[in-house]
């Protein structure tokens, strides 16, 4: 059985575990367990709520825009946006294959002809857009790259990070150009880091901060909040 976890802390107020349970059952969530702790000391409350992922109803796109479709060289988003009702077409594409990237890439276009779409956003292809897909395009197009750019550019950055030793790692989300991870930046942020940490670790901790920086930007990006100039960008927050 697949569930969903809440993990949750906040400051104590009457109606926390009335307002959380009930939030898992108005998008129809079956709940299978409740904790809750209040700590009189700190006036804080604690709380977990496990339910089952199957039927729950939650419109997770708090973002200005709707998802067309979804698009993959593997099949591991298929079942999510299967889910949330998001059409997904997968081209594989075989590492060297210049044929299929080309096919891959006129189908994207197509889809995005057909689908009247405003912006592309990148995560987790890990394909290399073509000046030609680029330059027929007719939208911007995000990326997030699993580094602090301009640090450890291209491929296995977190490998890089690990070899150097690093403190700091990040993650960046841009503009995609015709030049590999050197486009307008958009957001970034960092988690800091320790000499225990191998490439493994390194990743696990750098996913959720590619999450929070690509929704960020692409919701930058949807209020109309970046204007490029060059290679740059002026974000209004």
């Amino acid at each position: 059985m697949k569930t969903a976890i809440l993990l949750g802390r906040c400051p104590d107020a009457k109606g926390i575990v009335a307002r959380t349970t009930g939030f898992v059952h108005q998008y129809e969530g079956n709940l299978l367990h409740a904790d809750h702790h209040a700590d009189a000391h700190s006036n804080t409350s604690f709380i977990r709520l496990e339910w089952e992922w199957d039927g729950f109803l939650l419109d997770v796109s708090q973002l200005p825009a709707r998802i067309a479709f979804v698009a993959g060289n593997h099949k591991d988003a298929e079942g999510l946006a299967r889910h949330y009702g998001v059409d997904f077409h997968h081209f594989p594409v075989p590492v060297g294959d210049i044929q299929a990237r080309a096919a891959a890439e006129d189908a994207i276009l197509a889809l995005a002809k057909e689908n009247d779409i405003r912006l592309l956003v990148l995560a987790r292809w890990m394909q290399i857009l073509t000046p030609e897909f680029l330059e027929r395009s007719e939208f911007p197009v995000i990326n997030i790259h699993h580094s602090f750019l301009p640090a450890f550019k291209g491929g296995r950055p977190y490998h890089q990070a690990a070899e150097r030793g690093v403190k700091l790692i990040g993650a960046t989300s841009h503009y995609v150009t015709e030049d590999l991870d050197e486009g307008p930046i958009i957001e970034q942020d960092v988690a800091r880091v320790s000499h225990r940490d191998d490439a493994e670790a390194l990743a696990h901790k750098g996913r959720n901060l590619e999450r929070q920086v690509l929704a960020k930007a692409v919701q930058l990006h949807l209020q109309h909040r970046v204007l490029r100039y060059g290679n740059r960008t002026v974000v209004f927050n």
